[in-house]
């Protein structure tokens, strides 16, 4: 699998800034004005919520920031989702907070990447009731996977399949959430975002989406799911995903194959045997005849690659038999619609 980001790993950016991500303050940050920016869009930086913590954002910006009703900095990214994106209108928000205008396009430009490369890890779940009814999730680990792995396209049934907004020929709750304004997959999260007005999200947060979502018309079995599957995606980054690579002739070694190879060949080396004609069993059972403390240790690290190829074979099986459940569940689900 490939993973697909362009987001970079800002290694000298951090050196500058040696402030682990948790400490750092928006008063680190001003200090340290040529890697800031960079720290907020590295995966390792955990937003702390503050919207100091958005280089050029200052207490005079931050104070015309409130008064729009953006008090933190997620729903100053979720007011960027809501705007479904656009960098124009983003930027007039920023000018009328009184923003550097020098430093604008910079700022924009953060908080688009931080969104769709690096992501938001949100941190906290929804509590097992809201207002006295008990919420429960349909997303299980294959659906999940399933919605981290779609190349997004804005389209709300293409990005989330299976967790209640219907296909192209059910298009019920999707156009209910049109009415409201949320054309969008972008708005949806936009949407989730401003709910967050507290420096760190929280439970009552999620609780507080969860209702609206119902206010917006999505069905009381599915709004769990759906948040569950938001947060997920906002993770990894809402642009980011995992595609199989398409045969187009021999396909090159996984990851996973490539450590097997490696074990294969050094025990070959070892024993002067042909190139090839050693398995991967002969190579776990050949482990217990090694007499040197430094070449067991040697062979029990290609062991543990092999352990660990047996265990995603495992779970790749586990995640076939959920899909094949999924499928069960889907015809029942039309079944009953008939």
């Amino acid at each position: 699998f490939v993973r697909h980001s362009s987001a970079p790993v800002s290694v000298l950016s951090l050196a500058l800034c040696r402030d682990t991500p948790r400490q750092v303050t928006p008063a680190s940050r001003l200090s340290c004005a040529p890697c800031a920016m960079a720290c907020f869009t590295d995966a390792s930086y955990q937003l702390t919520g503050d919207l100091q913590e958005v280089d050029h954002i200052g207490p005079q910006s931050t104070e015309k920031l409130n008064k729009q009703g953006i008090y933190t900095t997620y729903q100053l990214l979720g007011h960027f989702l809501w705007l479904d994106r656009d960098k124009t209108a983003f930027l007039a928000l920023l000018k009328s907070a009184d923003t550097p205008g020098a430093h604008r396009e910079a700022v924009a430009e953060a908080v688009s990447k931080r969104v769709a490369e690096v992501g938001i890890k949100i941190g906290v779940t929804l509590p097992t009731h809201v207002d006295g009814t008990p919420v429960s999730s349909r997303l299980d680990e294959a659906k999940a996977k399933k919605i981290k792995n779609i190349k997004f396209n804005n389209d709300l049934r293409h990005d989330f399949p299976g967790v209640g907004f219907g296909n192209e020929s059910e298009t019920k709750t999707a156009k209910k959430l049109a009415a409201h304004g949320i054309e969008n997959t972008n708005r949806l999260f936009g949407e989730m975002l401003r709910h967050f007005d507290q420096t760190q999200p929280t439970p009552d947060n999620l609780s507080k989406f969860w209702k609206r979502l119902g206010e917006l018309g999505c069905a009381d079995g599915w709004k769990t799911t759906i948040i569950n599957a938001m947060i997920a995606k906002l993770d990894i980054g809402i642009d980011n995903y995992e595609t199989e690579e398409p045969r187009t002739g021999p396909r090159p070694p996984t990851k996973s194959r490539l450590e097997e190879q490696r074990a294969l060949h050094a025990y070959e080396a070892f024993f002067d045997l042909p190139h090839g004609s050693t398995t991967l069993d002969q190579v776990q059972a050949g482990i217990a005849s090694f007499s040197t403390a430094e070449f067991s240790d040697w062979a029990r690290r290609f062991h543990d690659d092999a352990t660990a190829q047996l265990q995603r074979k495992a779970e790749a099986e586990a995640e076939a038999e959920a899909l094949k459940a999924e499928v069960r569940e889907a015809t029942a689900e039309a079944e009953a619609l008939k």
